[in-house]
């Protein structure tokens, strides 16, 4: 199975940039060949019908685009221009029809639509309006947006609109709705507890949304009208002093969430109930290494790219239980940021 890999390079680690991880048939035949010497990669999606790769490289708060086969092997071919989207992008999410990407910045709290003509190139960059802090006076929390996700046409908020986008901003512990069909606008803020920091989402059965929160460590649920639904502690309990949440997944069968935790390095997975509207907690299992920054939930394992141990580690995964079990793999991959299946974007 192929995977692409984002990781942090000299100075800031040790990675290669974009790889493709190729786990093999067989445990310890896994292969990783560098596709981009990019530059500290945070995030990385693809264009839906082109052989385009579309990278945040964090620590020059920029995104760059990549042209080639991914499941080739073969180095991917760099694009100018680049564009500046803000202070340490950490997020790009390409549209589904290909016509413009959406990165989020968490140095200055920066939105950005960029579009993207009918060879995938990158256009002039249009921003957002500055978020507004709900809880606090002007100036006093810096605005910290972390990723976006498009909201379904289908659900009660979209009403068969498919150009809206929801991001978070941990700064300011809000999700910020934009549409995008004539630009970048923005059309609503949806407040959640002060200090909670929502950092990554992911969208749940009977349209549900799901939103980690980095500081308090929790999962927050939203209907698909963005009201508010639920808040679940990610760990069942209040989280260790250091612990904080990174990325959240749902599980292919639809009924575990897994919720990464740094800090005290596990995955944590939760159970989903009434279609969608609750979550409880159920078990949390070692990551096999440190920092785990990002992981890919299949259908049998989890795949955990843990930063702060330069390592990617298999995990079996029972759906009937929602069992996490000890490593069956680990792989040397330098400060990796990111592990994606590559059918996912396909």
């Amino acid at each position: 199975m192929l995977f692409l890999t984002g990781s942090y390079t000299d100075p800031h680690g040790e990675g290669l940039g974009v790889a493709l991880l190729d786990l093999g048939g067989d445990a310890g035949a896994a292969r990783t060949r560098q596709l981009s010497p990019a530059e500290s990669p945070s995030w990385v999606d693809q264009h839906p019908h082109l052989d385009l790769l579309y990278v945040v490289e964090e620590h020059e708060g920029r995104v760059v685009a990549l042209r080639g086969a991914l499941d080739a092997g073969a180095p991917l071919e760099r694009l100018e221009p680049a564009r500046a989207v803000g202070a340490a992008a950490c997020h790009v999410r390409v549209a589904d029809n290909g016509s413009h990407l959406v990165t989020t910045s968490w140095g200055e709290g920066t939105v950005t639509l960029i579009p993207l003509d009918e060879q995938g190139a990158l256009g002039e960059p249009e921003y957002g309006i500055p978020s507004t802090d709900p809880h606090q006076a002007a100036g006093e929390r810096q605005s910290r947006a972390h990723c976006s996700i498009a909201i379904p046409p289908h659900w009660a908020l979209a009403d068969g609109r498919d150009d809206l986008v929801l991001t978070t901003d941990l700064g300011h512990d809000i999700l910020r709705l934009w549409s995008t069909g004539d630009g970048l606008t923005l059309e609503r803020e949806i407040a959640l507890p002060e200090g909670c920091g929502p950092r990554h989402m992911a969208l749940g059965p009977s349209d549900h949304l799901y939103v980690c929160t980095e500081y308090s460590v929790d999962v927050v649920v939203l209907d698909s009208a963005l009201e508010v639904a639920a808040l679940t502690p990610a760990l069942g309990h209040a989280p260790t002093d250091g612990d904080t949440a990174a990325e959240i997944t749902v599980d292919p069968s639809g009924r575990w969430v897994s919720v990464g935790v740094r800090g005290s390095d596990v995955i944590a997975v939760l159970e989903i109930h009434s279609e969608g509207g609750m979550l409880s907690a159920r078990r949390s299992a070692s990551c096999g290494g440190s920092i785990p920054r990002h992981h890919a939930h299949l259908a049998d394992r989890v795949l955990v790219a843990n930063q702060g141990s330069s390592t990617i580690t298999e995990l079996p995964f029972d759906p009937a239980t929602g069992e996490v079990g000890a490593p069956s793999r680990t792989i040397a991959v330098g400060t990796p940021t990111q592990v994606l299946p590559l059918d996912k974007l396909s």
